[in-house]
């Protein structure tokens, strides 16, 4: 059996609690015990504790940090790679493009069809996605 100890309420170190709180909230007020005083203390530290806000102008330096971030050598990588992609494609077409339309055409009981419709799908869908999410042009970039 799992026998768990249960912490016990114990109404002297909540009053205690409370009159070093209070202590803490009117200190004209006097008249705290010893044993409340330490309680005071600990109000007081987490009453002294800094707040945690971002600095005013957080939302443009993050928008300039980026900023510097996409200056880089990276946007033009990926135009590259883009027009490498693209110039392989139309090279594959311009090679096997035939073979490729003859095939599909011949076999369309084989279920190559429904692959590129399939595919198709996939591209439509993945561009819906993106222009919901606010991207703007293809859903490559």
């Amino acid at each position: 059996m799992n026998s768990r100890k249960e912490d016990q309420f114990d109404e002297h170190e909540w009053e205690m609690q409370e009159r070093g709180l209070r202590a803490m909230r009117d200190p004209e007020a006097g008249g705290t015990d010893p044993a409340a005083e330490s309680y005071r203390r600990v109000a007081d530290a987490l009453n002294c504790a800094p707040r945690s806000e971002p600095p005013r102008d957080f939302a443009a330096e993050m928008a300039m940090q980026i900023a510097r971030q996409n200056a880089g050598i990276e946007p033009t990588l990926v135009c590259g790679l883009f027009l490498v992609l693209a110039v392989s494609a139309i090279v594959a077409i311009a090679i096997y493009g035939g073979q490729w339309c003859q095939a599909m055409l011949a076999t369309p009981t084989d279920g190559a069809l429904q692959w590129v419709v399939a595919g198709a799908g996939c591209v439509a869908l993945s561009w819906m996605v993106g222009r919901k999410k606010g991207q703007v042009g293809l859903p490559l970039f």
